[in-house]
C-alpha cells in the first residue's frame, strides 16, 4: 500500500510523474541502454540490448525511487499474466528482475513508439483511430477468452509500430478504487471506468469496454475523457458521469464514432454493448464504421443522440428552421390568435377592451377572406358583444316562424334564410343570441326547445346554447318580450311567480289607454301569479272604474280573447275584478275598493245600450254588492234611476233593471 505522504504528493496539483524519477543511461546489468522510449506512471520503458544473446529488447524499469516494494510487484503480476497469453499484438515478457535495487521487466523488442507519446502532438485521424480501436478489441477478446482482465487499458500500454499496428502489455495491474496506487495513476486516472473510481459495478469484461473507449475518446480528442487537477478531483469527475460527445471537442469527428464512444462509456457496465461478447459487438460497429456504413444506436440518452444528429445536419437544419420562422412561424401566430378571439367571443363576461380586439381581428380577416362565413360570423357575434346588435345581425342570415305544410297550422318552425356550411349550428345560435337582444322571445324559444330544435355540436355552440336558455330565462328578457305583446312569453311567464320588473311592467300596461290588448294580457298575467302579486293590487282597484274603450284585435291562438269573450269596456272591468280575486280575494275591504262604488255605479249606467255585456253588468253589480251592500242608497245610485227605468221599456237587460229597481224602491220604503 502507498504511504500517506506520497498520496497527498500526488494529489497535489503540480505533481508530476518524473519528480523523483532517474534518467538511467549506459549499462543496466546485462543490458546496454539505448534510449528512452516513453513513460507510463513511475515506469519508464528503455529499448537495450541483451548483451548475452545479443537481442534488442525493452525494459520497463521502476524507475520512481518510493514505494519500489510495491510497485516491483505489479511487474511482477504483469509477467506472470502475459505468459499465461500467446497472441501476436501481446508483447511477450522474458525476465522480471532487480538490478542494484532497481526493479525491471524485461519484454520482446517493440518497434515504433508508445500511444501516450503520439497523443503529445494532438489527435490522431478518425479512421486511423477506429482501426487502432478494432485491432485493441481483437487483442482483448483473445485475453477474455484465457479469462484474463486487463484492467488498467490506458495510452501508455498501447504501443503503435510504424505500419500502425498495436502493441498491447501492462497485463496484471487491475486497478481497484479501495486499493489504487495514487502515485501510480497520475498520468492515466482519466481513463479509468466508473467502478474503478468507486461507484456501483464490478470490475470485468466491461471494464476493458470502458478502457477501450476512453483510449478512443483520447485519440479523436487528444485528451482523455475525464481530467482534473487531482488524482481525487478525477475520481470525483468520473464517478459524477461528467462525459461529452468527441464531436464537441473536435469538430471533425462523425456521428458514428459519438455513438460507439457513447456506448463503451456509460456509467452501466451492463449498457457498455451489453453482457454477453460486448468486444464482439464493439468490434463489429468499429468494422461498419471503416467499411463506411451507418451504426445503429440503441442509446437510451435521446438528447445526446438529437445533439449529434442536429451537428451532424446543421445547415439542414439552419434552412428548415429559417423557413419555418418565415412561413410556419406566422401562420402558428395567426391560429393562436384565432383561436384566442373566439375563446374570447365564447365568454360572455369578457371585458370589453377583449370584445374589441377580437372585432378588429375578425374585421381584418373579413377584408382578407370575403367569402369565409366563419370570418363574418366572428365579426357579428363580436360586435354583438360590443352592444351593436342591429350592425351584427346585418351580417349574418335571419330567420322566420312559420306553419310547416300540411301539418298542424299552430305548430310553428323555424325557416332559416341564407346558405349552409360547417358554421351552421354556430351561425342559428349567434342568430338566436341577436333575436333575443331585439326582443324576438318566441323565435328563441322555438329555436332552442321546439320540436326542430338547434343541437349542439362544437365546445363554442355549447356554451352559446347554454347561453341563449340563461339569457331566454332572464327576468330583464321575459319582461321585454311581455311589453311587446309576445303572447308565448306571456304564457311562460304565467307559470313563473313575478318579479318586481315584471309587476311594474305589467302596471304600466293596466295603465296605458292606447293598448287594449296588453291590458288584456297584463290582467290575464296577474290571475295566474295569485297572491304573489299583491303589491299591483292598487294598480288593479285602479282600473275596475276605467271607462276607456277597448279594442280586442283575436289571433288564432288568442287565450285572452277566448277567456273574455266580448269587446267592451265592461268586461276589461270583470278582467280587472277577477284578477283582483286571484291576487288577493280580500280586495273589496280596501279603501281603494270603497272609494270606487261612484264610479262602478256610473260605470254600469253607461253600459245601458249593451246587450251583450249583462255577464259583465251582473259581475259589476255583484261587486258592488260585494264592496258596499247599500251602494244603492247612494246618491250616485238614485241620479241614474231614470237610466235604471228606461231599461225595462226598451225591453233591454230586463232582469238586471229590475233588479236594481226593486233595491231602490225598497230604500224609499226603509226611509
Amino acid at each position: 500500500m502507498s504511504r500517506p505522504d506520497d498520496r497527498e504528493r500526488a494529489n497535489a496539483p503540480n505533481a508530476r510523474v518524473g519528480d523523483a524519477a532517474r534518467e538511467l543511461t549506459g549499462r543496466f546489468g546485462e543490458f546496454e541502454l539505448m534510449d528512452l522510449a516513453g513513460r507510463d506512471g513511475p515506469f519508464a520503458y528503455y529499448r537495450a540490448r541483451q548483451v548475452s544473446l545479443d537481442r534488442p529488447v525493452m525494459l520497463k524499469v521502476l524507475v520512481e525511487g518510493s514505494q519500489s516494494i510495491e510497485r516491483a510487484g505489479l511487474l511482477r503480476r504483469e509477467a506472470e499474466t502475459a505468459n499465461r497469453l500467446d497472441h501476436p499484438d501481446i508483447v511477450p515478457v522474458f525476465e522480471v528482475g532487480i538490478h542494484e535495487g532497481t526493479p525491471f521487466l524485461m519484454m520482446a523488442g517493440i518497434e515504433g513508439e508508445p500511444l501516450s507519446e503520439r497523443l503529445n502532438f494532438g489527435p490522431l485521424p478518425s479512421r486511423l483511430a477506429a482501426e487502432l480501436v478494432r485491432q485493441l478489441a481483437d487483442t482483448l477478446a483473445h485475453a477474455h477468452d484465457k479469462g484474463v482482465i486487463h484492467g488498467s487499458l490506458r495510452p501508455g500500454a498501447v504501443w503503435v509500430t510504424a505500419g500502425q499496428q498495436i502493441r498491447l502489455c501492462g497485463f496484471g495491474q487491475i486497478i481497484h478504487y479501495d486499493t489504487a496506487d495514487l502515485g501510480a495513476l497520475t498520468s492515466f486516472v482519466g481513463y479509468l471506468a466508473p467502478e474503478q473510481a468507486g461507484a456501483r459495478g464490478v470490475v470485468g469484461k466491461n471494464t476493458d469496454v470502458y478502457g477501450l473507449g476512453a483510449i478512443l475518446f483520447a485519440m479523436l480528442t487528444g485528451r482523455p475523457p475525464h481530467r482534473a487537477a487531482t488524482v481525487k478531483q478525477t475520481f470525483s469527475a468520473i464517478r459524477q458521469r461528467i462525459t461529452v460527445e468527441p464531436s464537441r471537442i473536435v469538430r471533425t469527428v462523425g456521428e458514428d464514432l459519438d455513438v460507439i464512444c457513447g456506448k463503451c462509456l456509460d456509467p452501466a457496465p451492463a449498457r457498455r454493448y451489453g453482457m454477453e461478447r460486448p468486444l464482439t459487438r464493439l468490434n463489429s460497429d468499429l468494422s461498419r464504421y471503416l467499411s463506411g456504413k451507418s451504426i445503429k444506436s440503441d442509446d437510451p440518452d435521446l438528447g445526446r443522440r438529437l445533439w449529434t444528429f442536429a451537428r451532424r445536419h446543421q445547415r439542414a437544419l439552419l434552412g428548415l428552421g429559417l423557413v419555418f420562422l418565415a412561413l410556419v412561424l406566422p401562420a402558428l401566430w395567426d391560429r393562436l390568435r384565432h383561436r384566442s378571439a373566439w375563446r374570447v367571443l365564447a365568454n360572455a363576461n369578457a371585458s370589453v377592451a377583449e370584445y374589441e380586439q377580437a372585432e378588429s381581428y375578425f374585421e381584418r380577416r373579413r377584408v382578407d377572406r370575403p367569402d369565409d362565413p366563419e370570418s363574418s360570423l366572428g365579426l357579428a357575434l363580436a360586435r354583438l358583444r360590443c352592444g351593436h346588435v342591429e350592425d351584427a345581425a346585418r351580417l349574418i342570415p335571419a330567420y322566420s316562424l312559420q306553419a310547416p305544410r300540411a301539418n298542424d297550422p299552430n305548430r310553428l318552425e323555424l325557416v332559416w334564410h341564407g346558405a349552409h356550411d360547417d358554421w351552421t349550428i354556430t351561425t342559428k345560435l349567434v342568430r338566436v343570441r341577436i333575436g333575443l337582444e331585439q326582443g324576438r322571445w318566441a323565435q328563441a324559444n322555438t329555436a332552442l326547445t321546439g320540436v326542430n330544435k338547434i343541437a349542439p355540436r362544437r365546445p363554442i355552440d355549447w356554451r352559446l346554447y347554454e347561453e341563449c336558455n340563461r339569457v331566454l330565462r332572464e327576468d330583464r328578457m321575459l319582461v321585454a318580450a311581455v311589453r311587446f305583446g309576445d303572447p308565448d312569453a306571456a304564457k311562460y311567464a304565467a307559470e313563473h311567480s313575478p318579479s318586481a320588473a315584471m309587476l311594474h311592467m305589467l302596471e304600466e300596461k293596466l295603465a296605458s289607454a292606447q293598448e287594449g290588448r296588453a291590458r288584456l294580457a297584463a290582467a290575464w298575467l296577474l290571475t295566474r301569479f295569485g297572491r304573489a302579486a299583491t303589491p299591483a293590487l292598487p294598480a288593479l282597484i285602479c282600473q275596475i272604474a276605467d271607462s276607456t274603450p277597448i279594442d280586442l284585435k283575436p289571433g288564432p291562438d288568442d287565450a285572452f280573447s277566448a277567456w273574455l269573450g266580448v269587446r267592451s269596456r265592461i268586461l276589461f272591468r270583470t278582467a280587472v275584478i277577477k284578477a283582483l280575486d286571484a291576487v288577493d280575494p280580500d280586495w273589496t275591504k280596501s279603501p281603494q275598493a270603497k272609494a270606487s262604488v261612484a264610479n262602478l255605479t256610473d260605470a254600469i249606467a253607461a253600459q245601458s245600450s249593451l246587450q251583450d255585456g249583462v255577464e259583465g253588468l251582473m259581475e259589476l253589480v255583484t261587486v258592488l254588492d260585494r264592496i258596499d251592500a247599500d251602494w244603492m242608497s247612494s246618491n250616485a245610485a238614485e241620479a241614474h234611476r231614470r237610466d235604471w227605468e228606461a231599461w225595462p221599456r226598451r225591453g233591454e237587460l230586463p232582469d238586471l233593471g229590475q233588479r236594481i229597481l226593486q233595491r231602490l224602491d225598497a230604500r224609499k220604503k226603509r226611509e
